[in-house]
């Protein structure tokens, strides 16, 4: 095996109670967030009517114009630089599951040719319903895949550790969407999914690296194989959070509105697997390989 040295050795394992420690306070911040608000639904869950349209207006006036307080009115920029806007409203304001008579108080102060509906979409509650259960589903397979993968790999101690981390990345994610209030659509739940990917393979390149050196140092405490195999792997792993933050945030600057919560929750999740690789999955795996092996440290 060749070994890499790090100048920088850091006993990572050791302060693996500050991370319980901040993992604790970013659960206690959500648990205040969603009892004042609680979550914030798309319409992909929620069900409503979502029309994308251009007109030569402002957002505000837009608003003032449709004053209805169950109806959003954001502005869209894409990448091209042009700007739209995007009403989204409630299932119940849909006629005949068209809500395209929302606009008429804009057509009538900007003239119908000057109104252009871009989009147009109706998703229905049950509709609604269906898709938030399907995506819990789906997010519990992937997980559980995970599992089958890591234990077949590695050993069920590992896949324990490895999953835990994932719970966590996932518990962040949702925090933070009801924290800042960002409306939980089919575009969030692919970021979801993309960071269960990106956390899984951060992980697994640490714990390669950990059953090299438990095999190769077989005498040595499993503290010190552990935490040596972490700063071993550091340097990469660091490399490609930040080659990949470079492009979350890409995505976040210049994707336009469309995009943006998926680019913003795409680097909290970069941020928070590459956190959870090294201060939760490899804890919680040191924690039960002490305790199948009866090895207390």
């Amino acid at each position: 095996m060749t070994e890499t040295t790090n100048k920088v050795y850091f006993d990572f394992l050791g302060k693996r109670m500050i991370a319980l420690i901040v993992f604790t306070v970013l659960l206690i911040a959500g648990i205040i967030a969603y009892t004042q608000h609680g979550f914030t639904l798309g319409t992909d869950f929620s069900g409503g009517i979502r029309i994308e349209f251009s007109a030569p207006t402002t957002v505000q006036e837009a608003r003032k114009l449709i004053s209805e307080d169950q109806i959003s009115i954001t502005t869209l920029t894409k990448s091209d630089g042009t700007e739209s806007f995007l009403l989204t409203a409630p299932a119940e304001l849909g006629d005949s599951g068209s809500g395209d008579y929302l606009l008429d108080t804009i057509r009538e102060k900007y003239n119908t040719s000057n109104v252009v509906v871009l989009a147009s979409e109706y998703v229905g509650p049950s509709v609604g319903d269906d898709f938030a259960l399907q995506s819990l589903k789906l997010l519990g397979i992937v997980a559980g895949l995970i599992l089958v993968y890591i234990t077949f790999r590695f050993d069920f101690i590992y896949s324990v550790g490895a999953t835990t981390a994932l719970i966590h990345d996932m518990i962040v994610l949702l925090i933070f969407t009801v924290v800042l209030r960002i409306p939980i659509d089919l575009t969030i739940l692919a970021a979801f999914l993309t960071i269960l990917g990106y956390s899984i393979n951060d992980t697994i390149v640490i714990f390669d690296r950990i059953r090299e050196n438990h095999t190769a140092l077989a005498q040595e405490d499993m503290y010190k194989v552990m935490n040596k195999s972490i700063n071993q792997t550091l340097k990469r792993t660091l490399l490609t959070s930040i080659t990949t933050l470079f492009v979350a945030g890409a995505i976040y600057i210049w994707a336009g509105n469309i995009l943006q919560n998926f680019g913003l929750l795409l680097i909290i999740g970069i941020v928070s697997g590459t956190y959870s690789s090294i201060f939760v999955a490899t804890p919680i795996t040191y924690f039960l390989f002490n305790k199948t092996h009866k090895i207390i440290k």
